[in-house]
């Protein structure tokens, strides 16, 4: 089924990067993606912090990844380092999961449907999790709801923050223009 945007002006507020898939689709569709992130993604600014983590991985039992994001930034961040085989691995959703696979991860568990905390809490491998050690990768800040049920059902749970999320600098009056002159439909 193919989608006719023809006319249609699409405003797409996703990062920089992540945004130009969605602009190829739009543009396929002969759509007109106007590009205004309103969210960057930037290296974190503890990588210290992350790589003292990076460097234990074989300790933990898990490693959850939150986002697409949390697999590209922890990836680079190793560098060459393999992943320890014995740490099992969960995503949150199926980007993420399939951003694991691009980086050579093939067991990945991660739930059907509803791709968040609450789905991957549900899944049978995170109900009896006593004294295992979990690390979750993440951006700085977010919902604290996978931890805190993690350790609330005994496990050693740490974040492992690989990224930050800022505020771009964009250019109000090109978005003021676009609205002024009509070419925003969506």
């Amino acid at each position: 089924m193919s989608v006719d945007l023809r006319g249609l002006g699409l405003l797409i507020t996703r990062p920089a990067a992540q945004a130009q898939r969605l602009a190829h689709k739009i543009l396929t569709a002969q759509g007109e993606p106007i590009l205004f992130p309103t969210l960057e993604i930037a290296d974190t600014d503890k990588p210290e912090a992350a790589g003292a983590i990076l460097a234990s991985l074989g300790s933990f039992d898990w490693a959850i990844f939150i986002s697409a994001n949390a697999v590209e930034k922890t990836f680079s961040l190793m560098g060459q380092a393999a992943w320890p085989e014995k740490l099992a691995v969960a995503a949150i959703g199926a980007a993420t999961a399939e951003a694991l696979r691009n980086h050579g991860l093939k067991k990945i568990l991660s739930p059907v449907e509803n791709f968040d905390s609450e789905a991957l809490l549900a899944l049978a491998e995170f109900q009896t999790i006593k004294n295992l050690r979990i690390v979750i990768f993440r951006g700085e800040g977010g919902r604290e709801t996978l931890k805190q049920t993690l350790a609330a059902r005994g496990a050693e749970v740490i974040y492992c923050e690989t990224y930050r999320r800022i505020k771009p600098v964009a250019p109000i009056n090109y978005l003021l223009q676009c609205l002024a002159q009509k070419k925003i439909h969506a």
